[in-house]
């Protein structure tokens, strides 16, 4: 490290230099490598609840899985998020199913979603593309465009990137076997997510935490200090802002 940097790094970091200084690594004087690592996710499924529901009869939802318990910070809820959330969670799922277990996913559901699983592999008999390809591409083209420097320009092409693999995907130009289904639906999956990433991050014209615009340096209280809302409608993804309900006591 750069001479003068250890009241700097002894403020920001004391807690990883104890660590390294554990493994026989001096932080000032020893080189090592820096990489990113994913902590968790800022929002998730939107619980509609205290107790952990969502709008999806059956499903609930608990810690870093569920939205609406972060506000404008990343951080400072791990313990509301994974113990009192996840007690009550936990406690009204268990209801739910003694009151409507026979009510619940039957079957004959798994018995269709086979079948539509199936048929995907038939039709993509002509198939060339390699999932596992797109897979690894998927990766790094969200690194490249949605980590940790965002303008729109990387976000439109991740965008259309993305867009463009569903699509193949959809119209059968991958080849698609039954033994390697499971990483097709991997992708499906991972290009779902990646999307609502990508979307939030187009329609948030600020930066706030640890999201980054640098086209769009500044926090913008006035117009976003708000949450934004992944939806599907018409069959389309969209991402809207979202104003949550204010409880009032009394």
């Amino acid at each position: 490290m750069a001479s003068g940097s250890e009241a700097i790094v002894e403020q920001k970091m004391p807690k990883t230099k104890r660590v390294l200084k554990s493994k026989g690594i001096d932080v000032h004087s020893d080189k090592f490598e820096v990489g990113l690592v994913a902590q968790c996710m800022n929002g998730g499924a939107q619980i509609t609840t205290p107790d952990g529901e969502t709008d999806i009869k059956g499903l609930f939802i608990a810690g870093e899985t569920a939205g609406g318990l972060r506000g404008g910070s990343a951080g400072g809820n791990s313990l509301a998020e994974g113990q009192v959330f996840g007690y009550r969670t936990g406690k009204a799922a268990a209801h739910y199913s003694l009151m409507h277990g026979n009510e619940l996913s039957s079957q004959e559901f798994y018995i269709k979603e086979f079948q539509t699983i199936k048929q995907w592999v038939e039709n993509s008999q002509n198939g060339t593309k390699d999932v596992l390809d797109s897979i690894g591409e998927l990766r790094r083209n969200m690194y490249r465009n949605c980590l940790v420097i965002r303008n729109e320009a990387r976000l439109m092409d991740a965008r259309d990137y993305l867009l463009q693999t569903e699509q193949d995907l959809q119209q059968g130009k991958y080849a698609l076997r039954l033994d390697n289904i499971k990483s097709a639906l991997e992708l499906r999956n991972m290009i779902i997510t990646a999307k609502s990433i990508v979307l939030a991050a187009l329609l948030r014209t600020e930066s706030r935490s640890c999201h980054y615009r640098e086209d769009f340096p500044e926090k913008d209280d006035t117009n976003w200090k708000t949450s934004i809302r992944i939806r599907k409608k018409d069959g389309i993804m969209v991402a809207e802002a979202y104003e949550w309900p204010q409880n009032k006591a009394g």
